[in-house]
């Protein structure tokens, strides 16, 4: 069984989707002690410290690790915690593109089995104040990565997507299937035979 690092609603709803199987125990890290100007890097070290707290819980288990990074402009952005910060994020994004990095981190036992890093491009649509303070107005946006959420309301914000919707979801479940496909091949039928 795999352990995601992780207590995002999204990202076990990603996993239970696709049939694996999976126990869900938050790492608890600071992400704000985490610093890098790279937002591949940080997406990856995060990832990577998610995965490598929760493993010692869970001897010989893969523990999957993910992180978001949000990008736009050069800069990196943060979660906006308030209704104001949430209204200045999305102004400041209106019409424009901005980029996810999402790190995944495979480790068992402390040892890394797999690290990537996959990006998605993002663009919003060019929004009036009214659809901006409806948004505003769910609160669904505050505390996320980019401070909207494709799976909920922020999908009328965006106008294209260039890469997965799964690493603007926050975890690439295309590469993770991939790297289980390689490492632990049993990780992806065990449910299947059990359901036959």
């Amino acid at each position: 069984m795999l352990v995601l690092a992780s207590g995002s609603f999204i990202r076990r709803r990603l996993l239970e989707a696709a049939g694996l199987e999976f126990v869900a125990d938050p790492a608890d890290i600071d992400e704000r002690a985490v610093q890098d100007d790279d937002p591949d890097t940080l997406a990856q070290i995060l990832a990577v410290a998610k995965a490598r707290a929760v493993a010692p819980r869970h001897p010989g288990r893969i523990i999957i690790g993910s992180d978001q990074v949000f990008e736009m402009d050069g800069a990196l952005g943060s979660k906006p915690e308030t209704p104001e910060a949430l209204r200045e994020q999305l102004l400041s994004m209106n019409g424009k593109a901005h980029t996810f990095h999402c790190g995944l981190a495979l480790v068992r036992d402390q040892e890394l089995l797999h690290a990537e890093v996959d990006r998605a491009r993002v663009r919003f649509h060019h929004l009036s104040n009214s659809e901006i303070e409806d948004y505003v107005a769910t609160g669904e946006g505050i505390g996320c990565a980019g401070g909207y959420r494709l799976e909920e309301g922020g999908v009328r914000l965006i106008e294209s997507i260039e890469g997965s919707h799964f690493t603007v979801l926050g975890l690439p479940m295309l590469g993770l299937i991939a790297a289980l496909r390689t490492l632990d091949p049993l990780t992806l039928i065990r449910r299947s035979q059990e359901n036959s």
